[in-house]
C-alpha cells in the first residue's frame, strides 16, 4: 500500500497480490499486470494507467494524463475519474462505474461509463 507518495518516472508491478495507490502522484506511467486486487483512489498519473489480467480493479476519483486501460480482468470498477486520453476496457468479466470525464474516447466495456 502506498499512501501520499510521489513517484518520479514510470512504474511497473507484476504478479503481486495486492496494490493500493491512495493519493499517490506518479509523474510517468503505471502498468499493473496479474495482481489479485488493485485499488487506485484519489491519485494522479501523468502518463498511462494500464491494468492487464488483474482479478479485481477499482479506479476511483483519480486523474490520468493519458489513457486508462482495464483489460482481461474478472471485475472492474471505474468511477468519478478524469482521464485526459482514452478510456479502454476489453475482455473483462464485468466492468461497472460511471461519472468519468474522458477527454478522448471511451471504448469497449467502458463505452457506457
Amino acid at each position: 500500500m502506498l499512501t501520499g507518495a510521489d513517484i518520479h518516472g514510470d512504474v511497473m508491478f507484476t504478479g503481486i497480490r495486492q496494490l493500493t495507490l491512495d493519493e499517490v502522484t506518479v509523474t510517468g506511467s503505471v502498468n499493473v499486470t496479474g495482481a489479485d486486487n488493485v485499488v487506485v483512489t484519489g491519485s494522479t498519473v501523468s502518463g498511462d494507467l494500464q491494468m492487464t489480467g488483474n482479478s479485481d480493479v477499482v479506479v476511483s476519483g483519480s486523474t490520468v494524463g493519458a489513457t486508462l486501460t482495464v483489460d482481461g480482468g474478472k471485475r472492474g470498477t471505474v468511477e468519478k475519474n478524469t482521464i485526459d486520453g482514452d478510456l479502454n476496457c476489453t475482455g473483462n468479466a464485468d466492468v461497472a462505474g460511471g461519472g468519468n470525464r474522458v477527454g478522448g474516447t471511451a471504448f469497449g466495456q467502458c463505452g457506457r461509463l
